[in-house]
């Protein structure tokens, strides 16, 4: 198995926080697995604030594009999004971590991008990569 950190970074300017019509991204390259690898799970791992849970979760996206950089991505530069929804969560509870599968998508070495899209009318606030419990992307494999 192999374990992936992965970098959240919100492009509406406010935090792990994003608000109705808001969106936040992360990406992450998956190196190191053996040539023909077989992929049995992948899972995208968000843990939600004490106080940040929601009445309706966001979408899961595939990114359309992943050169984009934590840095310097803005609301006007956010990456698009590619396919139908990975995920659809619905009501999220405070403290809660959410688990979505993503094996659909992590199909061995790459890079693979991810962006939440916001439904609801109220917010959702996740621990970022700095955070202890940031969020991560696991990878579990069988070697060839």
């Amino acid at each position: 198995m192999a374990a992936t950190p992965l970098f959240w970074r919100d492009v509406c300017g406010d935090g792990a926080r994003w608000v109705p019509g808001g969106r936040s991204g992360g990406a992450r390259r998956v190196s190191g697995l053996p040539a023909g690898t077989v992929v049995d799970s992948a899972v995208l791992t968000l843990n939600v604030a004490a106080d940040g849970g929601t009445a309706e979760g966001p979408r899961l996206l595939r990114a359309a594009t992943t050169g984009w950089s934590e840095s310097t991505v803005s609301w006007n530069s956010r990456p698009a999004t590619t396919g139908g929804a990975i995920a659809d969560l619905g009501a999220i509870a405070d403290g809660q971590t959410v688990q979505m599968p993503v094996t659909s998508v992590v199909t061995g070495n790459g890079t693979y991008g991810f962006v939440l899209v916001a439904d609801s009318t109220d917010q959702l606030v996740v621990h970022s990569r700095g955070a202890a419990n940031g969020p991560a992307l696991v990878v579990t494999y069988r070697a060839p």
